[in-house]
């Protein structure tokens, strides 16, 4: 699946490299090469702005289709941002909901 940056439409990302001193680090971010814009997931960005343009059409057939994705695409990121807290092993389905809910809440 190829990568397209959904603000600017460059197909090239990086991951950022952070510096203390003379130590380098690779850093959780990854940034883009045309417009530098952050994010932790590439394919989940590109994705979720991609779901973000077609939501709007409510009254296709297609919505219900539309809804489907977009909210398989909100399920990975918060299952994704899950396993990132959890650090060790995958979330439950319980960890993943409230996760959810506090950032629908908060």
């Amino acid at each position: 699946m190829s990568w397209s940056c959904p603000l600017c439409g460059s197909r090239h990302y990086m991951r950022v490299v952070l510096s203390r001193g003379r130590e380098a680090f690779e850093s959780q971010f990854f940034s883009c090469f045309g417009c530098s814009i952050l994010f932790t997931e590439p394919q989940l960005f590109a994705d979720a702005c991609e779901v973000r343009k077609l939501y709007p059409a409510l009254e296709s057939e297609m919505a219900h289709l539309v809804s489907n994705e977009r909210l398989s695409i909100e399920r990975r990121f918060w299952e994704a941002r899950a396993r990132r807290l959890k650090a060790l092993g995958d979330p439950s389905d319980a960890e993943i909901r409230d996760l959810w809910l506090r950032g629908r809440l908060g």
